[in-house]
């Protein structure tokens, strides 16, 4: 058996793309090379540097975790989310707990022990037959991708490649900051740009890396608003168009119910969304969702028409929290000309 459907998921949508078991075993033998050489010796978890995917140009962070001995481990912080997430806590000294807990894109390798892999990670370990690891304390690595609005879950092929190339950096990093290679992280972070960080890509002939110092702009807008049609069905809309303008001010808004939605692939988390009459304090919608492809600000200009059609009517106002849920609730203009949204931050 040369190929794998990543552990636990079926082809449909929703899953992995197949991993060759040599990947697999590439990433495996690389991820043991890093747990004999311990980075998280020499680096924090705020020594951060970034990595360019040689494919995409893209760029991400990494982060090497187990210098106090709670958890060792990789991660690789991707745009866009990953990179806010680390904007966030330069610039205010915390992020955002959405951000954080259910919107965050990063891979990670973590270096658990055997009782803590799950049914899939030991069959992928079954087939490579790698033998004991030689580091018997938390010497079996496990690889989780983190989506926005996703649980972990097991690698992709692309996710995989990416994985190897941050393992070897993180100890190339490490190898040159121990030769004082490596200026150490200034917090000089300034507006939507990150501190001046080094920037490895690897380089195919010879094998090595490629090493720069940049200032990496962080896109702190990713958010684009779906089209109307990708929202709202053909029936919604047309029923739209006929309901009148009522003097009534409504808010709403959306958040992640911290249990996922199960399915044989990636389990989501379903996002619950919420209208009321301001005036009567009186719920006139309480909707959720699980499909990816309707963000937690769209699913509030679901829940929105849903509670104009019930209402036979639309509010002047409508208040919400976030730049996302104004900026989404914006598209509603084709059907009022007249809303106003108003934004609040203590909604």
């Amino acid at each position: 058996m040369n190929e794998q459907r990543s552990p636990g998921v079926s082809h449909d949508r929703a899953t992995a793309s197949p991993v060759p078991l040599s990947d697999w075993r590439s990433l495996h033998e690389l991820a043991s090379r890093v747990r004999q050489h311990e980075p998280w010796r020499i680096l924090t978890e705020t020594d951060l540097f970034a990595l360019e995917d040689p494919v995409t140009k893209k760029v991400g962070l990494i982060s090497v975790r187990g210098r106090y001995g709670e958890v060792y481990g990789i991660e690789l912080y991707l745009p866009p989310e990953g990179l806010l997430f680390w904007l966030q806590l330069f610039r205010n000294g915390e992020t955002d707990p959405t951000l954080s807990k259910y919107e965050l894109r990063k891979l990670d390798a973590t270096f658990v022990s055997r009782d803590d892999l799950e049914r899939e990670d030991l069959v992928v370990l079954e087939q490579l037959d790698l033998g004991r690891p030689k580091k018997r304390y938390h010497g079996y690595a496990q690889f989780r991708s983190y989506r926005p609005g996703c649980m972990g879950w097991y690698l992709d092929a692309d996710e995989v490649r990416l994985m190897r190339f941050a393992l070897g950096a993180s100890m190339e990093f490490a190898a040159r900051r121990s030769r004082q290679q490596e200026p150490w992280l200034l917090d000089d972070s300034t507006g939507n740009k990150l501190p001046v960080l080094s920037v490895y890509s690897p380089v195919v002939e010879p094998p090595g890396w490629h090493v720069r110092r940049e200032r990496i702009q962080v896109n702190v807008n990713s958010f684009v608003p779906l089209p109307i049609p990708e929202i709202l069905d053909g029936v919604t809309r047309s029923r739209l168009k006929e309901l009148s303008l009522k003097q009534e001010a409504w808010q709403t808004g959306a958040c992640y119910l911290p249990i996922p939605a199960i399915s044989e692939g990636r389990p989501v988390y379903i996002i619950a969304a919420l209208v009321i009459d301001e005036s009567a304090a009186e719920i006139l919608e309480a909707s959720v969702t699980n499909d990816l492809k309707i963000r937690k600000p769209s699913t509030v200009v679901q829940a929105v028409a849903a509670a104009a059609i019930k209402r036979g009517g639309f509010p002047n106002v409508i208040k919400v929290n976030t730049d996302e849920e104004r900026s989404a609730l914006e598209s509603l203009r084709d059907f009022w000309p007249d809303l106003r949204i108003q934004q609040s931050k203590y909604l």
